[in-house]
Order: structure tokens, then C-alpha cells, then sequence
């Protein structure tokens, strides 16, 4: 088959174009291919998770007495572990245990922690790990976790030496004690009655003069002067103990006598 001219040179640029064409092709491949295959790289995370603060209950107070705005911004909404001696432990009208710290801190505990808490006291020292959820009235912890407890010890009592009594004479029931104006001359006579014995004396002497006697329940006295003229002549039962007189007398006559007589 013979062909024309101008249908051979259309035939050789058509071929001429498919050729350029399918090398275009082949040359592009390859780099879609290359493209499509590169990973996204993933950004590693660097942030490290916030450390918990650690607080007492009078520095947790203070920094909310000072400013509460800046005691928000510093433990709100934070895990906090706050150091403090117990007031109380109780629960609250939805039967929630709680602690109460001193300075006015209030550490609130699930339900499943309750037994935890069965042994604490007033006065016993504890840590709590907690959320702090700012302060109204009081300020207030809460998803407390015990973290230590140091009971309180009750101090011994070191007993009081007993003193060494001091050696005092012992003072007798009755006395009898005779004056009146100095240097009277008397003689007289002592008759006393102890439980069922009746014992009697004689005496003799001058102003003044005493005479002591124990276990007594009755005593008679009389008295009389000697010597003296007008002075008077005075004599006085009475008790040691207390000083009171039991009975007393005096005369007011020359040959003054004097008789007493008394119970004990």
C-alpha cells in the first residue's frame, strides 16, 4: 500500500508526540511516588507534669489571711500536701468524714477511707495529700489521702516528792493558865477526869504559871491567892489547838478564890 506524502509526515509527528508523551509520563511517576511516601513527624511533648506543693496548715491560713487572691492563684484547683495538728475529726451533714485542722482548715475524705481515720484524736499530728479548693470560711480540701500520722503522747506526770513533815511537839488537850498581876503568891487545886479516871493535883506558885494536861474530859479548878492584897487573880481554862478559852475568871476581892469547872 502506497501512501502519500502528506499522510507519512502527518504519521511521523503523531508518533513523534506519543513517544514525548509516554517519557513525560515515566519521568513524572516516580517523583508523585517519592512525595507521597514522606512521614509527618508527631511533635514530642516536653512538658513535665506540676510538682505537688508541700504546705503546713498555719502557712496554708497566713498565705490566705495575707492575700487570698494570690492563695487562689498559688493552690486552687492544685494538688497540695498540708502538714497540721487535728481540732477535730467528724462528718458533715451528707455523713462525710473530714478532718479539721488547727488555724481553720477543713481536709475531706471519701467515704472508702473512712476507718483510716478511726484512731485519730485531738492533737495528733497528720499529713494529708489533697485538692485545695480555696477558702470559704474555712479553706477546704478535698479527695483527701492520709498520707502520715504522728499520734500525740501523753507526757508522764513525774510524782511530787512528799515533803518530810516537820517535827512538831504535840500541843495537849487543856491548859491551865494562871495570871492576873505580876508576882502573886497562889495555891490551888487541879482535879481532872480522863475516860473513867479521876486523877486530882496540888499546886502551888506565883504569876503566871501554866499547867498542861492530855486526854482530858472534864477539869475543876480552884484557886485562891496568898499573897497580893488587891491584885487581881486570874485564871484561864483553855484549848491549845485553837487558842479559845474554854472558861474563864477572875476576883476581885482580898482573899480572892477562884473556881472553874469545864467540859473538854
Amino acid at each position: 500500500m502506497i501512501l502519500k506524502k502528506g499522510m507519512f509526515v502527518f504519521v511521523i509527528i503523531l508518533l513523534a508526540v506519543s513517544i514525548i508523551g509516554c517519557s513525560s509520563e515515566v519521568s513524572t511517576k516516580p517523583q508523585q511516588t517519592q512525595q507521597t511516601s514522606t512521614p509527618t513527624s508527631t511533635p514530642i511533648s516536653t512538658s513535665t507534669p506540676e510538682s505537688i506543693i508541700s504546705v503546713t496548715a498555719k502557712k496554708l491560713i497566713s498565705d490566705y489571711d495575707s492575700n487570698e487572691i494570690a492563695a487562689d492563684e498559688k493552690y486552687k484547683g492544685k494538688i497540695i500536701t498540708v502538714t497540721g495538728e487535728i481540732d477535730s475529726v467528724s462528718k458533715d451533714i451528707l455523713k462525710q468524714p473530714f478532718i479539721s485542722l488547727n488555724y481553720g482548715c477543713k481536709a475531706y475524705f471519701d467515704k472508702k477511707y473512712e476507718k483510716q481515720l478511726i484512731n485519730l484524736s485531738k492533737g495528733d499530728i497528720v499529713t494529708v495529700q489533697c485538692k485545695c479548693d480555696g477558702r470559704f470560711i474555712f479553706v477546704t480540701l478535698k479527695d483527701c489521702i492520709l498520707i502520715s500520722t504522728t499520734l500525740k503522747t501523753t507526757p508522764t506526770s513525774t510524782p511530787k516528792p512528799t515533803p518530810t513533815p516537820i517535827p512538831t511537839s504535840k500541843l495537849p488537850d487543856v491548859i491551865v493558865y494562871v495570871e492576873g498581876d505580876q508576882g502573886i503568891k497562889f495555891q490551888g487545886s487541879i482535879m481532872i477526869i480522863q475516860g473513867t479516871k479521876s486523877v486530882s493535883k496540888s499546886v502551888q506558885g506565883t504569876t503566871p504559871a501554866k499547867y498542861e494536861f492530855d486526854d482530858v474530859t472534864m477539869i475543876s479548878v480552884s484557886f485562891q491567892k496568898m499573897s497580893g492584897g488587891n491584885k487581881v487573880l486570874k485564871v484561864r481554862i483553855y484549848d491549845p489547838q485553837t487558842g479559845e478559852d474554854l472558861v474563864s475568871d477572875s476576883t476581885d476581892v482580898s482573899y480572892g478564890l477562884v473556881v472553874l469547872t469545864t467540859q473538854t
